[in-house]
């Protein structure tokens, strides 16, 4: 039976309201996509800043990445990477590197009985060979080939002094002296010195290397610059091999009226390898000099 006219325009109006409200729907969904799209898009934006900064907030003092054993990424001191990598292989640890680590714990067994017998050997001079006593004063420069040494006074650890120093205003009369850096066993262990009123005595000694070694070369683009390993200045010349003990060591360099760039240089020195170091000096303008004693 044919539709009236009236019945065609109502079925029509039915037609284009159910496609308006499906377009009004799909409208409100695509929009709704998007918004979601946006703020995905937002989040992982303020996720990789936020990424970006800590790496360069954490490389700018040193760190590094380690992923843990649950493949987090954590940051971590060098130091603290070394262990860990050290815990993991631990278990896969050969029979040589268990003779190395037997050795190391001999040698600082060894290390501390030397130390032992020379505070001994102090207790029991100091005792029954005093030498005499004297009112005025004297000094002692005490030196190694091997800059860095804590330096044993009579016995006890002059704190805050190493090797090279001067030991100022002592006791004129007999005095015992020893020195002891990690890693290195000292000769002679310990030194009878006689400090003369209002005099300098001397006393030298040699660091034999009781562990590993690694060597670093250090260059600038200008000469004439003082090389400091570990905050300790080392009498080397630039572009000289220099032998440090194996491990993380600071090196910085030092030029009146320049700016080293780097400040400085954290490396880790492998034991038998060769470090090469590069600096640039820039020119500093008006700056100073601090000096702490």
């Amino acid at each position: 039976m044919p539709l009236t006219p009236e019945e065609e325009q109502q079925l029509r109006e039915q037609i284009r309201a159910s496609l308006e409200a499906r377009e009004q729907q799909r409208s409100t969904v695509q929009h709704q996509e998007d918004q979601g799209r946006q703020q995905q898009l937002e989040e992982r934006l303020r996720q990789q800043i936020a990424e970006e900064e800590e790496e360069r907030f954490y490389r700018e003092r040193g760190y590094v990445q380690h992923k843990n054993r649950q493949g987090i990424i954590e940051w971590v001191t060098p130091e603290e990477a070394e262990r860990r990598a050290g815990r993991r292989s631990k278990r896969k640890s050969s029979g040589r590197r268990k003779i190395r680590q037997r050795n190391q714990i001999l040698q600082w067994a060894l290390n501390i009985a030397l130390v032992t017998v020379a505070l001994g050997v102090f207790y029991y001079l100091l005792r029954y060979n005093p030498g005499p006593a004297r009112v005025n004063h004297g000094n002692i420069i005490v030196t190694s080939d091997v800059p860095g040494a804590h330096i044993y006074l009579d016995g006890t650890e002059k704190r805050l002094l190493f090797t090279p120093d001067t030991l100022r205003n002592l006791p004129a009369g007999a005095h015992f002296l020893a020195i002891y850096k990690d890693g290195y066993t000292a000769w002679p262990p310990m030194q009878r010195i006689q400090v003369e009123a209002n005099g300098t005595a001397r006393a030298e000694f040699t660091l034999k290397s009781a562990g590993l070694l690694g060597q670093i070369s250090v260059s600038a683009n200008l000469a004439k610059f003082t090389i400091y390993v570990d905050g300790i200045a080392v009498p080397a010349r630039p572009e000289s091999v220099i032998e440090v003990p194996a491990g993380y060591r600071v090196i910085t360099v030092v030029k009146e009226g320049y700016l080293a760039n780097p400040h400085y240089q954290r490396v880790l020195v492998k034991a038998g390898e060769l470090t090469p170091l590069r600096f640039t000096f820039d020119p500093g303008g008006d700056i100073g000099y601090l000096d702490i004693s």
